[in-house]
């Protein structure tokens, strides 16, 4: 999974530009946020679709819903999932008017 982090920094895919938001909050997700600031980059929330895990801190960032985060399409956000729901994840992001890459 890191590899695939590095290898969209390498491509310049993910930059430190983007609003990085994680789907899931889940041990692979802190993973990633914590390899991604090694690197210098500054995640902004992790998103996910539990009611209970919704309005908590996880690695000092603010665990949202997605409709909260993602209300309004942002072009400068790059969202990462890591989670054995990608394909729903994928889906529902698509409804927010975003693409996968």
């Amino acid at each position: 999974m890191l590899e695939k982090v590095q290898e969209l920094i390498t491509s310049g895919k993910l930059r430190k530009e983007n609003r990085i938001i994680f789907f899931g909050a889940n041990k692979s997700s802190i993973e990633m946020n914590r390899f991604l600031r090694t690197q210098g980059f500054i995640p902004d929330c992790f998103i996910d679709n539990s009611e209970k895990k919704q309005g908590t801190m996880l690695e000092d960032m603010q665990v949202c819903s997605p409709a909260q985060a993602l209300q309004q399409f942002d072009d400068t956000a790059a969202v990462l999932i890591a989670s054995e729901y990608y394909k729903e994840m994928t889906a529902q992001l698509k409804e927010f008017g975003y693409v996968e890459e």
